[in-house]
C-alpha cells in the first residue's frame, strides 16, 4: 500500500461547518499543553529526521498548534498554512517536496522569510467522525522526502493523537456531567440507564452506581408509564 499522492492535489473544503463543528466540539483550542501529545510530535521528528514538527487544528480563520518542535509560532492565518491542505482529504497524506517550486506556496510567507519552509508532510487527525480536525505534520528546511515506513509511522502517530484528543474530551465531559447540580440521565434504546450523575443521585435519592442497567421507568411518576413507554417504542 502506497501511503504517497501527487503533489498537485486540489484544495476542497467538503461540509466544512460540520468538520469545524466536530473541532470545536472537543474543546480542544487554545487548550493546555499535553505531555503525551507533546511527545508524539517529538517523535514524529525523531523518526522522520526533520528540525521541526506539529499536532495542527484548522480552525474557521487559523491554525493552531496544540504542540510542536522546533516552531515558536501558537498560530498562523489559515491562508498561510500548508496545514490547510490536509482537510481536503482524509484518506491520504498532504505532501510538498520542494515550496519554492510549488506555485501555490512558492510566494508563502513561511517559504520566503521564516521558518524557510522547503518540505512539508502532513497526516490527516481524523475523528471517529470523520471529519479532518487538523495534521500532524513534519517540516524541513531542505527539500527531500519520506520513505514508505515514515509515511506508515507518521500515520499510526497522527491515529494515536486523534485518540487523545477524544479521549481527553470524553474525560472532561464525564466530569462535567458527573458535577453538574442539574439531574443528568442517559439511558440506551431499551430505556435503561447507562450513566447518572451526581445531580440525580440528589435529586431522586439513589446511588448512580446502582442505578447503572436498570429501568429508568421506576423514575416516571405511574401515571406517566404508560405514555413514556409509547415514546420509546
Amino acid at each position: 500500500m502506497s501511503y504517497r499522492h501527487t503533489e498537485q492535489r486540489k484544495t476542497s473544503r467538503p461540509d466544512e461547518t460540520a468538520r469545524l463543528a466536530a473541532l470545536w466540539a472537543l474543546g480542544v483550542l487554545d487548550s493546555a499543553a499535553d505531555p503525551a501529545i507533546d511527545e508524539i510530535t517529538e517523535l514524529a521528528a525523531a523518526i522522520c529526521g526533520t528540525p521541526m514538527a506539529a499536532v495542527s487544528l484548522v480552525d474557521s480563520d487559523r491554525v493552531w498548534f496544540k504542540a510542536t518542535t522546533g516552531m515558536p509560532a501558537r498560530q498562523i492565518g489559515r491562508q498561510s498554512s500548508f496545514c490547510t491542505q490536509v482537510v481536503a482529504d482524509p484518506n491520504r497524506p498532504f505532501v510538498v517536496t520542494d515550496a519554492r517550486t510549488d506555485p501555490r506556496f512558492a510566494g508563502n510567507r513561511m517559504v520566503t522569510g521564516e521558518p524557510h519552509v522547503r518540505f512539508y508532510a502532513g497526516t490527516p487527525l481524523v475523528s471517529t467522525s470523520g471529519h479532518v480536525l487538523g495534521s500532524l505534520c513534519v517540516i524541513d528546511r531542505d527539500s527531500r522526502d519520506l520513505s514508505e515506513h515514515q509515511f506508515w509511522v507518521l500515520g499510526t502517530l497522527a491515529r494515536q493523537v486523534t485518540r487523545l484528543i477524544e479521549h481527553r474530551a470524553e474525560s472532561r465531559l464525564l466530569i462535567e456531567t458527573r458535577s453538574a447540580v442539574d439531574a443528568i440521565i442517559s439511558v440506551d434504546a431499551y430505556g435503561r440507564i447507562i450513566s447518572f450523575n451526581d445531580g440525580a443521585s440528589t435529586i431522586f435519592g439513589y446511588d448512580g452506581r446502582s442505578m447503572i442497567g436498570r429501568s429508568v421507568s421506576m423514575l416516571i411518576p405511574s401515571g406517566s408509564v404508560g405514555a413514556h413507554t409509547a415514546g420509546m417504542a
